[in-house]
């Protein structure tokens, strides 16, 4: 990932700039290496690389655990970098309505944590880890990461209903 392609995903990924800014359906402008299908994308290099594995060796089970060590011996920085921007592209479950969800749900994990009170975060603990699996193997499209839809919105419940409360509670001159 060129360091232009890790500043345009933030925009690229984010629901309603993205699909205004870039070409998303065809991938011809300059983020074609996020779209699956096109020629040079992130997929369609990794697909070749491992065709060309299989090739020579017949199966790729074998070489797999060495190739993943002299890659991240080397460039674990470079593959922590990149997977930053995935997970920002994948983590958009629920398109437009992950704009108000995703800092709902970041508002009452932080919440959570002030106020100890982990079940949310034990709750979006696996979603967390699977959007990170999926960023850290280059898995950017959100229907991967639908497990994120329960514990964003029970956390943007969580919040929508304290503001609620304390709304009607005020409305109401109760303390």
């Amino acid at each position: 990932m060129t360091a232009r392609e890790f500043i345009l995903s933030f925009p690229y990924c984010t629901p309603g700039i993205g699909d205004v800014t870039f070409d998303l359906a065809d991938g011809t402008d300059s983020m074609h290496r996020f779209v699956y299908h096109t020629e040079g994308s992130f997929f369609n290099v990794g697909r070749a690389h491992r065709d060309a594995l299989v090739k020579a060796h017949g199966r790729l089970d074998p070489l797999i655990g060495d190739i993943i060590r002299d890659e991240m011996s080397t460039n674990w920085w470079r593959h922590l970098l990149s997977s930053i921007p995935l997970a920002w592209c994948g983590m958009w479950a629920g398109r437009m309505w992950g704009l108000l969800l995703v800092p709902l749900f970041v508002c009452a994990c932080i919440r959570a944590i002030r106020e100890d009170r982990p079940l949310l975060l034990l709750y979006a603990a696996p979603a967390v880890a699977m959007l990170g699996l999926h960023a850290a193997v280059a898995n950017h499209y959100t229907r991967y990461n639908l497990i994120l839809i329960g514990p964003l919105v029970a956390g943007a419940a969580w919040i929508i209903s304290t503001w609620l409360s304390n709304s009607w509670s005020d409305s109401n001159g109760r303390p």
